[in-house]
């Protein structure tokens, strides 16, 4: 049987099927979305054209839709009618999320191709709404990260880094903004 929280839904507006979900459909559910989610990003991140708003930005807005019906399917219910087995399933996906988008976040060549986007925007003719989308997109990548205030010793002058990103990870590398608001990836200081 097919799970109905990755079904598509027949219904008006296309509202879960709540009387045909259980608490046992969330768990193989979230599993199979976030497995759905790290490929549709995998292929985001390992294409090679060069990066583009429609290639980059736009699409890491198109993915992810089985993750978001599981989890707003899920948090509507275990919000409006919260119960042990709900609370326990809360508990294992809150370290799953977090694994999942730390990866996310401290996946170089995603960050690469959109701080490429960024780097470039003067130059794309973007609606104000692009223009939003595309901040988004670079300052959500680092918010799941620690922000660190520094100064860099460069030549015999100091010059101020806007702000770094310390990704969760071993590789002690971080994102770097440049006082003239390009990133780049960098050795911390």
């Amino acid at each position: 049987m097919t799970n109905p929280l990755l079904a598509d839904w027949d219904t008006p507006f296309q509202i879960a099927p709540f009387d045909k979900i259980s608490d046992d459909d969330f768990a193989p559910a979230l599993d199979a979305a976030l497995a759905s989610h790290a490929a549709e990003i995998a292929v985001i991140a390992g294409a090679t054209d060069a990066p583009s708003f429609a290639n980059t930005v736009e699409a890491l807005e198109a993915v992810g839709k089985d993750l978001d019906k599981v989890l707003g399917t899920f948090y509507t219910v275990a919000g409006a009618d919260s119960n042990p087995a709900r609370e326990a399933l809360q508990r294992d996906f809150s370290p799953k999320l977090a694994a999942h988008f730390s990866e996310i976040s401290a996946n170089k060549a995603l960050f690469q191709r959109v701080a490429s986007v960024w780097n470039e925007r003067e130059t794309l003719d973007l609606t104000d709404e692009q223009a939003r989308v595309l901040m988004q997109a670079i300052v959500g990548l680092c918010a799941r990260v620690r922000p660190l205030r520094a100064t860099r010793k460069i030549g015999s002058k100091r010059s101020k880094r806007g702000w770094l990103c310390w990704a969760h990870n071993s590789r002690k590398t971080c994102w770097a903004m440049n006082a003239n608001g390009s990133w780049n990836w960098t050795k911390p200081i």
